[in-house]
């Protein structure tokens, strides 16, 4: 991987709430639209993103508000992503919800010749690769930038926006200059997908942050209740899958309007959401050289590869986590 995609990986991490320790206050608007993604549910049942229990005995959080360059709600980025000249914004599919997934592309896509296959496992039976991807190296390699696969996990779908908007204006939402990250960027083609979950992102949609919400309130958001009063809860919660939707009174944001949890879909079975699919026969066209999942956890800048995949590639996940857990080091 090219030292310009590790730069990148960098501030896309450096950017979101760990490096400022939190939001900055914002002035109160009137363009908060009401949710009606409730999946049925009745809105009681959840908490007010304006008044959330705050860590400890600190009072409550407001999460309904933040400053304008921190972009969250599907509305906003929608907005956000059709107001920047270069920009492509389009459809990857539908979500089980029925609400569209959207995806922003800058920079044009480079297909290599040569390529004879559609299928990868074909072309590797046959002893080339190549008839896959095609032949040589791409001038502009791709990176696919995928957020909200859990739908309120948000904070590095900011950090990719604020990137988009250095690759076309040179600065982050903020007014910024990052001379340099804009010169190594804008050799990529970046594709960004802000929401893949968009059904559970939109359950929550009024809940701009969730910094300093005390952990049951954002376990009832995350991971969802029972009817019976019982929080689900990290990794209990993976024993059901998909989550039955009329066995809870709060549906999480992990999960889809079917109840499932897209990270964990059966993408190799005979059935799988739409959103998987829709991301797969993407991925088939595209043909990124690398994707980033985002996902927020309690504070790795990138996580341990998963055992299951090839060791010579947990291995470029360690020295990418090292490289670029060293340059938020060094920058503060």
């Amino acid at each position: 991987m090219r030292s310009s995609t590790l730069i990148m990986l960098a501030i896309l991490i450096a950017v979101g709430p760990s490096a400022g320790g939190g939001l900055p206050a914002a002035e109160p608007d009137d363009t908060t639209a009401p949710s009606t993604a409730f999946g049925g549910l009745q809105k009681s049942a959840l908490p007010e993103p304006a008044a959330v229990r705050a860590l400890g005995d600190q009072g409550t959080v407001d999460a309904s508000q933040a400053p304008a360059w921190w972009l969250s709600r599907p509305d906003e980025v929608e907005a956000f992503l059709r107001s920047l000249p270069d920009v492509e914004v389009f459809e990857l599919g539908r979500s089980a919800g029925n609400r569209p997934i959207l995806a922003a592309a800058w920079g044009e896509r480079e297909d290599l010749p040569g390529r004879t296959s559609a299928s990868l496992a074909s072309a590797i039976a046959g002893g080339d690769p190549q008839a896959f991807y095609g032949r040589g190296q791409r001038q502009r390699q791709g990176f696919l930038f995928l957020g909200g696969a859990h739908g309120t996990e948000i904070e590095g779908t900011v950090a990719a926006l604020n990137f988009l908007n250095v690759l076309v204006t040179g600065q982050d939402l903020r007014g910024k200059a990052w001379p340099r990250m804009a010169e190594a960027g804008r050799k990529l083609r970046v594709v960004i997908v802000p929401f893949l979950n968009i059904d559970g992102r939109e359950r929550f949609r009024e809940f701009r942050h969730f910094i300093g919400v005390h952990p049951d309130d954002y376990r009832l958001i995350t991971n969802g209740r029972w009817k019976d009063g019982e929080l689900l809860g990290w990794p209990d919660s993976k024993l059901h899958h998909p989550v039955p939707p009329d066995r809870v009174d709060v549906l999480g944001s992990y999960y889809n309007d079917r109840g499932v949890n897209l990270v964990y879909d059966d993408a190799l079975g005979d059935v799988c959401e739409p959103e998987t699919r829709a991301l797969l026969q993407f991925l088939r066209r595209e043909r990124p050289d690398c994707v980033l999942c985002s996902h927020s956890n309690n504070g790795s800048l990138v996580e341990s590869a998963s055992s299951y995949i090839p060791a010579h590639f947990r291995q470029r996940v360690a020295q990418i986590g090292a490289l670029v857990g060293s340059r938020c080091s060094a920058k503060g």
